[in-house]
């Protein structure tokens, strides 16, 4: 094969490579455009508080040693009412096949907003906590318990209601909060009417400035 042979097959090589990433920027163009697109389009004014079923959000990473944010998918949007409180909702939400909890209240002018793994929740088991020891807590007879390397103290027990869907009828059951000294995680521990279990539910606070919303959904 002579010079001439080997300098058209390179000049091949070279066309084929430069086809190749030209195609892979004009997709990424493409993409970062049906972004733009819908962050313009859908979320104008970027708030949590609008976001139901469908919507598309980006939040924090909230796990020791992670940074930015992660992008995750709504799937449904629930209620919560507490006398004296007034109402909170939860965004259930998926990331790679996870379920990622989501509660935001709003006092004032103020967005507060937390998040946990519903697959790192642990169990009352874990907790080292007994129904008895939950009936000290309300009773005043204990103010704290220690897990995972921290001190986790007592804030207060009441009746809230759950409102699936963020619908009309609603479910009662008792809960206990709890919290580091510095508000960073939060503890909650529910025990709904006619139930024998407890549920455990342990949330992050998270930067309400630095959530980003894509797209949001039907609330």
């Amino acid at each position: 094969m002579g010079p001439i042979a080997y300098m058209l097959i390179g000049m091949g090589i070279a066309a084929a490579i430069g086809l190749y990433l030209s195609n892979k920027a004009k997709q990424k163009k493409q993409r970062d455009a049906a972004r733009q697109a819908a962050v313009s389009g859908a979320n104008i004014k970027n708030d949590i508080t609008r976001v139901g079923s469908g919507g598309v959000l980006a939040i924090p990473h909230f796990t020791p040693g992670e940074t930015g944010t992660f992008e995750t998918y709504v799937k449904s949007r629930n209620r919560y009412t507490q006398e004296g409180r007034g109402q909170w909702f939860e965004l259930i939400c998926e990331c790679k096949g996870r379920n990622v909890l989501v509660e935001w209240q709003k006092e004032g002018n103020s967005l507060y907003v937390t998040a946990g793994y519903e697959d790192e929740n642990p169990s009352i088991d874990r907790l080292n906590l007994t129904e008895a020891d939950l009936i000290q807590f309300d009773e005043g007879q204990r103010q704290s318990f220690s897990w995972s390397g921290h001190t986790w103290t007592y804030e207060h027990s009441c009746e809230r209601t759950y409102y699936e869907n963020d619908g009309n009828s609603g479910e009662g059951f008792y809960a206990w909060e709890f919290s580091l000294p510095d508000e960073t995680q939060y503890i909650t521990i529910e025990k709904y009417e006619g139930d024998d279990g407890f549920e455990v539910y342990h949330q992050h606070r998270i930067d309400a400035n630095k959530i980003n919303v894509y797209d949001a959904g039907s609330a």
